[in-house]
């Protein structure tokens, strides 16, 4: 089973994949490897077995960012991004937890934020850098970047959890409740 755990970044993937509540919530197995997109570009064997992906929805905004044809609609496609590709190949089960945040706590994590992901550690920079997911998250409709995930999830047949991480008590959110929301 792949066990995808999503969100922009900041939404507090890492602190949920180790939250005891997400686990049971989630049927996270406590000895699962976690899997970063960088891993699976390296070695697509990593998602064999039980894992945890620990996957940024910013990531194709991320790689677009520096592209002056770029268009808005490309940012929300996340059939360009090859690690994303391969999980969504997979023949084997898969589920996801998507964590909901709004830009002004996304925007307040990012501001406060030192850890740096073992997805960098090849080519770690000093510190995390702010300014550039800043400037990635201003791009974005934060509304329709989470509506395209869960539209691809959907497409994908992949079964998926909404949960608010704004106090990082993981509340389950409801579809109805989830289009209401001002994430923006």
């Amino acid at each position: 089973m792949i066990h995808i755990v999503s969100g922009p970044t900041c939404a507090g993937k890492s602190t949920c994949i180790q939250s005891s509540r997400t686990r049971s919530i989630a049927n996270l197995p406590a000895s699962s490897p976690v899997v970063f997109p960088s891993a699976i570009r390296d070695n697509a064997g990593v998602l064999q077995g039980s894992c945890v992906l620990h996957y940024n929805i910013l990531r194709t905004a991320d790689h677009l960012c520096e592209m002056s044809d770029r268009t808005s609609q490309a940012m929300y496609d996340f059939s360009s991004d090859p690690a994303w590709r391969e999980v969504r190949r997979r023949a084997q089960p898969r589920s996801a937890i998507v964590l909901l945040a709004s830009r002004s706590v996304l925007e307040k994590r990012m501001s406060a934020r030192q850890h740096i992901e073992p997805e960098w550690l090849a080519h770690p920079p000093a510190e995390y850098p702010v300014e550039h997911w800043m400037m990635i998250l201003k791009k974005v409709d934060l509304r329709a970047l989470y509506m395209a995930w869960c539209a691809e999830l959907e497409d994908a047949s992949i079964p998926y959890t909404l949960l608010g991480s704004e106090n990082m008590d993981y509340e389950i959110i409801e579809s109805e409740r989830f289009r209401k929301l001002d994430l923006n």
